[in-house]
């Protein structure tokens, strides 16, 4: 449950704010494997999906008052049997999806797409509190796409003192967190390796 309500501070007491609760949003789906010669798990049960918010997790405390967008931050919830899952109580707030695997499966497995209405989740992001998004495809995969390369200095000398940066042309997704963006630092020869 969770209640918002806007109200207009001008130096004076304001008192009678109400604040009716209502029902989080859902979000629901099945998540998939796109198999290029990973062994794919029998119990996925122990994989997990979640909402995570943007900008990460944290709150503060004044007395008995708490802040921060911990107060709208969800736990994981294990998948089914048959890979399906349910999130309940989206609060009013920004995620983006995410899967929690077993150290077994997470160096083999990674998230690839969370698409749900033609749109992919983990880039256009969910916006709480009042959203019921049902059939969303979460797909797990085990190919990789790799950068390779070296950095050298217009004399032709190896460059290791810097980073290698590989990001979206999309601006949304120049944010903390965004599977669009990554870096690298060059090796002591100024080779570099970019892994998604």
């Amino acid at each position: 449950l969770y209640a918002v309500a806007e109200i207009d501070i001008r130096g004076q007491d304001v008192k009678g704010v109400a604040l009716p609760l209502q029902m989080g949003g859902t979000v629901s789906g099945k998540v998939v494997f796109d198999q290029a010669k990973a062994y794919i798990p029998d119990d996925l049960t122990e994989i997990r999906c979640s909402v995570a918010q943007l900008g990460g997790s944290w709150s503060a405390a004044s007395g008995s008052t708490r802040v921060g967008p911990a107060i709208n931050s969800m736990p994981p919830v294990n998948l089914n049997a048959d890979g399906t899952f349910e999130i309940k109580g989206v609060g009013p707030s920004r995620y983006t999806i995410s899967c929690q695997l077993p150290a077994e499966y997470g160096t083999v497995w990674k998230l690839r797409s969370a698409i749900a209405d033609g749109r992919d989740l983990i880039d256009t992001q969910i916006q709480g509190p009042n959203v019921t998004l049902r059939g969303v495809t979460v797909t797990l995969t085990d190919k990789r796409t790799q950068v390779t390369g070296s950095v050298r200095t217009a004399s032709g000398q190896a460059a290791a003192d810097c980073y290698v940066v590989a990001f979206s042309t999309d601006r949304s997704n120049w944010r903390i967190g965004s599977r669009r963006n990554t870096t690298a630092r060059p090796a002591t020869d100024g080779s570099y390796e970019l892994a998604d």
